[in-house]
């Protein structure tokens, strides 16, 4: 499996209810339309105190394959999805990254002190 990792910061202006809108409705569906994808998840970035949240959304697409992945971005389901992009995200703002998770082992859970620690 391969996973497409896409991270987006809303247009200027825009608020992020306006943002959200548009990311988690139209455009979540467009994503779900590519063909060869294998499952979309669509995430808010969440407000935390103290910490300076530089992007609005983060969206995970995954396919069978790097080919999959290579026609499916190669497709007129994508040109559309790039399209609606541009109409509600900054330009230039997308960080876009392919992992393989199969490559990588499951991070260890942090623990948590206990009373007699």
């Amino acid at each position: 499996m391969i996973r497409y990792i896409a991270v987006l910061r809303r247009r200027p202006g825009s608020t992020t209810e306006e943002f959200l809108a548009a990311w988690l409705g139209e455009h979540r569906a467009l994503a779900s339309a590519l063909p060869h994808v294998r499952s979309v998840l669509f995430q808010p970035t969440a407000n935390v105190p103290g910490i300076d949240q530089a992007y609005d959304g983060v969206g995970f697409l995954d396919f069978d394959s790097v080919e999959d992945l290579r026609r499916s971005l190669a497709s007129e389901e994508a040109l559309a999805l790039r399209a609606h992009t541009a109409t509600f995200a900054e330009p230039g703002s997308a960080v876009r990254v392919v992992v393989d998770p199969g490559l990588g082992s499951a991070p260890e859970r942090p623990r948590r002190p206990t009373e007699s620690s």
